[in-house]
């Protein structure tokens, strides 16, 4: 699961380098659904990571 989301947070974070912001949301999208009934912690790994690297 943990190599799940960070797989989505990873694919997030090079389209949204690239400046395809859609695709990045759905990635992040993605992530959120894996993460819905699978704890809090989760869900922070994603929003963390987008804070981490925002969009420049």
């Amino acid at each position: 699961m943990s190599k799940q989301l960070e797989g989505f947070d990873g694919l997030a974070l090079v389209a949204q380098r690239q400046g395809k912001i859609a695709l990045a949301e759905t990635e992040l999208q993605q992530a959120r659904n894996l993460a819905k009934g699978k704890g809090e912690a989760a869900l922070q790994i994603a929003q963390a990571t987008l804070r981490a690297h925002p969009q420049s």
